[in-house]
């Protein structure tokens, strides 16, 4: 039976094709007018403090770095493997994204879950994070953020905050039972393991920062 640690909360970590280009660069073209309000409020947030540091309340009132893409300062060292997978925010409707996995729904649990999994041979936590989310999800994503790093007596476990970019990709039947957009209430209705429930924490916390950084001038 694993115990689950406190979660740390990870340093935010920006993608870099989205936030150190250009703004019509990390877009598509896109002006900053044009921007959704999850790419704005980052964009906001870094044209007015820079690479600097912003507080956030999710637990214990961690300091949360927003900044460039830095490597892993926590150990590796003890866990069996790592997985990653996050949460998937849909701009448009403002709901997540959660699944329901096969292998999960076992010993009276729903299944239902974020996606993700274990890394794959020279992948690195992002990569694996958007690979497993496509699979387990059927959809596109973008990283925003990382929000949270939980480590189990067997996993290292990444989980990043992403924004939604393209949708109705095959899934695996023997995999992925059922995918659901739902509310962040919603989510926590559906979710029943701690460490899902803690990062739902986590993430509302980050999007709670983004929307308010999108509204401004």
């Amino acid at each position: 039976m694993e115990r689950f640690p406190p979660l740390t909360t990870a340093p935010i970590i920006l993608a870099l094709a989205l936030f150190l280009a250009a703004p019509a660069q990390a877009n598509g073209g896109n002006t900053a007018g044009q921007m959704n309000w999850i790419q704005r409020g980052v964009y906001k947030i870094v044209q007015r403090n820079g690479y600097g540091q912003l507080r956030v309340k999710p637990m214990a009132q961690p300091q949360v770095t927003l900044g460039r893409m830095k490597p892993l300062k926590t150990p590796r060292g003890g866990a069996k493997w790592e997985t990653a997978g996050g949460v998937v925010v849909d701009p448009g409707s403002n709901k997540v994204l959660v699944v329901r996995i096969r292998k999960e729904a076992k010993g009276g649990r729903s299944g239902w879950t974020w996606p993700k999994g274990r890394l794959g041979p020279g992948e690195d936590p992002p990569e694996a994070a958007i690979r497993e989310t496509h699979e387990e999800g059927g959809v596109q994503a973008q990283l925003v953020a990382k929000i949270a790093q939980v480590r189990t007596h067997k996993a290292l476990r990444h989980y990043y905050l992403m924004n939604k970019m393209d949708s109705g990709g095959p899934l695996d039947p023997r995999e992925t039972m059922e995918v659901r957009w739902v509310s962040l209430k919603d989510a926590s209705k559906l979710l029943q393991r701690k460490r899902d429930q803690q990062v739902l924490k986590a993430a509302a916390t980050t999007i709670r920062t983004l929307r308010k950084a999108s509204t401004l001038p």
